[in-house]
């Protein structure tokens, strides 16, 4: 015990060499297995000189030498399973007794060079060794289990093992989770045998504190490789286990072989891919059974196990700091570490469990596992998910405020949407959440941070799409995302604008009519969630309601548009987008009257939209723009100020602006033939309006005929056109219709 590690080491190789031939001998067994045991602890300690080395070549050897003890004392204890140690202990206690019985008849104990004999007095002490050794074979042979399901997640880290291959990640997870079972089915079995023997029970080994990490690590393992297994649908599957053992090797003498690794990470792969997982002998039979090997655990199922055993790790507590496991061979970081790393992972799962709720339409469930994530990233101190759930959250609530427009039926037996003031609520919550991811980086607590939700139409991977990724901290692509959320909110208010002024109350529908779909009957109740950013807005604020109350949905509308442009600046094609709705928002507020204020929204509808069709058509959206021109021409013909010509002739000017487009053979570089036509039709059809009404305000003018004529059939068309039908048309008798 005085010698070097090496040399002990060496020592007792030697002694394993000289016993191997007969080491299946009752006279020699106990010694020799009592040798392997100690040299398998010497081989998995990590080395002191290379903290950051590959463990994988001392745990291979360590876990062969442990398979041969299990299969030596399986043999002689009685045990029929492939040596895996479910038989019950006291029958090993009964067939070790013969054992040293007959060892007795047939050699002299004092042969026996193995100290653990030399000892011996009586067969109840060599039962009672044989037990204790057999335990500890248990208890390591966990631990080197786990070392080598790390291994494989550091190789997997180091060299890019998975591409992003949906097969290839289901492969690595499977044989994580067949490792970690393995774990789980010795530790399980060194349980059995500490209650069942009285020595055991005694040993160092009974440190309680050891085991519940063990299993907490065991736990934790599980539910990596599952959450993995959580964006994997069913095709993607490799089953059964087999089959995905062969891909995780395929992979691994793939990289073993690419020159481009490292030495040490072509050796690791090249070792890993010579341990067969599935077939070693000890618990085969019982690795099968496993309820997480019995059947293929992927999507939703995986990503609900993975959030329960992660919630089992998070209740053991690790009161001191970096602990050390069975002499030194497995370390365990302290409890403030393994805190913040097990609330990420929690937060992390809880946005797959959330999805997989989403999908169920399970709204309640959705918004707790979702307001949990959120704690735990905070408490994490990881800013990218906190951002990432908030965006969730968000999004959860945009889709539920979309469902709950009131249906009415009035008196012809017609339902009538209209937009509720709940609905609204669910709105501006939804708002003030990605308004809060926003600024969330401000706010968390400093650390070391490590499928936001699509619709339900949509496959979603919880757990490799963020929300908040790019450049710093993600805050940049979140205002965009709080940009095209405030268009939505009022896009949707000003499609009911045209025959709604109010919100409605969606409350006394309730009791008179029934909703649709889940309407008013369901709402999300936040309370103290996400940390209060829904506080003081709903329909439990009377503040807010009566607030609300008094604005009309145009002005809403107009409210969330504007905020939209200010969010929106810098980016071109998002700005034209909302420069045309805030055109179309001004244009449902003209009346027939030439009033100042109808007179300021006309010029601003007129603005917005010139600034839309420039906008759209520097990003080269063709038939956005011809949409542009086409509101731009109607706000400019309609009124008593209206200017026909100018219209005309604005219209005139950006199709030269397309035609300029094509090429000489006729084909358009950035669109094709037939999306060409459409825009060109557009703007043809705008045209051919404002030539009819002056055609019908100038009946018997021949030249305003041949210009119609001309416009409808796509012939070219002078500047001069624009003159004529301006003279035509009077102001009052402008174009007054709205496209």
């Amino acid at each position: 015990s005085k010698c070097p590690p090496e040399d002990r080491c060496k020592l007792l190789q030697k002694g394993l060499c000289l016993l191997g031939p007969s080491r299946s001998m009752p006279a020699h067994l106990l010694g020799y297995a009592t040798a392997a045991v100690g040299l398998a602890v010497l081989r998995m300690a990590d080395d002191p000189r290379q903290p950051e080395s590959s463990s994988a070549p001392r745990c291979s050897v360590s876990l062969w030498y442990l398979e041969e003890c299990l299969r030596l004392l399986g043999s002689s204890g009685g045990n029929n399973d492939d040596a895996d140690g479910s038989a019950p202990v006291h029958e090993n206690q009964q067939d070790t007794s013969h054992m040293h019985h007959r060892q007795e008849d047939e050699h002299a104990v004092s042969a026996v060079e193995s100290s653990t004999f030399a000892h011996a007095t009586g067969a109840h002490f060599m039962n009672d060794s044989f037990i204790e050794l057999l335990a500890q074979v248990y208890f390591y042979y966990s631990i080197v289990t786990i070392k080598l399901v790390r291994e494989i997640v550091r190789l997997i880290a180091q060299t890019r093992l998975l591409y992003g291959e949906a097969t290839q990640v289901a492969a690595c997870s499977f044989v994580q989770i067949l490792w970690a079972c393995r774990a789980q089915l010795a530790l399980d079995n060194f349980r059995s045998s500490r209650q069942c023997n009285d020595l055991v029970a005694k040993s160092m080994l009974n440190d309680e504190e050891h085991l519940v990490l063990l299993e907490q690590e065991i736990a934790e393992l599980l539910a990596d490789a599952l959450i993995s297994l959580s964006s994997v649908t069913a095709a993607q599957i490799l089953w059964p286990p087999s089959i995905a053992c062969e891909e995780f090797v395929a992979l691994l003498r793939s990289t073993a072989g690419d020159t481009s690794q490292g030495a040490e990470q072509r050796g690791t792969a090249q070792l890993l891919s010579q341990l067969d997982a599935l077939h070693r002998g000890p618990w085969d039979s019982s690795l099968l059974e496993h309820e997480l090997l019995a059947k293929p655990h992927f999507g939703e199922e995986a990503a609900e196990k993975a959030w329960a055993l992660y919630a089992q790790a998070a209740k053991t507590d690790n009161c001191g700091g970096d602990v050390a496991i069975g002499s030194a061979c497995l370390h365990l970081p302290g409890t403030s570490d393994k805190k913040l790393a097990l609330l990420r992972k929690r937060a992390h799962a809880g946005r797959a469990v959330a999805a997989a709720a989403w999908l169920r339409r399970d709204l309640v469930r959705t918004q707790r596992i979702l307001a949990e994530s959120y704690d735990f990233a905070k408490e994490a101190g990881d800013v990218e998910t906190v951002q990432a759930v908030l965006c969730d959250a968000s999004e959860v609530r945009t889709c539920h405020a979309e469902s709950m427009a009131q249906t009415i039926s009035n008196s012809a037996g017609e339902d009538l949407y209209f937009f509720t003031l709940e609905q609204y609520a669910e709105y501006c919550k939804a708002l003030e959440l990605t308004r809060q991811a926003s600024t969330s980086s401000r706010s968390c607590h400093v650390g070391k941070g490590s499928k936001q939700l699509r619709r339900p139409s949509k496959v979603i991977h919880a757990t490799s799409q963020h929300c908040a990724t790019g450049k710093g901290d993600g805050s940049e692509l979140i205002v965009r995302r709080l940009a095209r959320q405030e268009l939505r909110v009022g896009v949707h208010l000003l499609h009911f604008a045209s025959f709604q002024e109010y919100l409605f109350d969606g409350s006394q529908a309730c009791n008179a009519a029934s909703p649709s779909d889940d309407g008013c009957s369901l709402f999300l109740e936040s309370g103290s969630d996400f940390g209060g950013a829904t506080s003081g807005i709903g329909v439990a604020s009377a503040t807010w309601i009566n607030r609300i109350r008094k604005r009309t949905l145009s002005e809403l509308s107009l409210d969330h548009l504007n905020r939209a442009l200010r969010l929106c600046e810098g980016d071109d094609e998002e700005t034209a987008a909302v420069h045309f709705q805030l055109a179309e928002a001004y244009s449902k507020q003209l009346g027939p009257t030439e009033t100042p204020a109808v007179a300021a929204r006309r010029e601003a509808a007129l603005r917005h939209a010139e600034r839309a069709a420039l906008a759209f058509e520097k990003s080269h959206h063709w038939k956005d723009a011809a949409a542009a021109h086409r509101r731009l021409a109607s706000l400019r013909s309609f009124g008593p100020q209206g200017r026909p010509g100018k219209a005309f002739a604005g219209l005139l000017q950006a199709e030269l602006r397309l035609v300029a487009r094509v090429r000489p053979e006729g084909a358009l570089e950035e669109v094709g033939e037939e999306h060409a036509k459409f825009v060109l039709g557009e703007l043809r059809a705008a045209m051919a309006e404002l030539a009819k009404a002056a055609l019908q305000a100038a009946p018997g003018d021949r030249e305003i005929r041949s210009l119609y004529r001309a416009v409808l059939q796509g012939e070219a068309i002078s500047e001069e056109a624009a003159k004529r039908i301006g003279a035509a048309l009077r102001p009052t008798q402008g174009c007054a219709k709205k496209h």
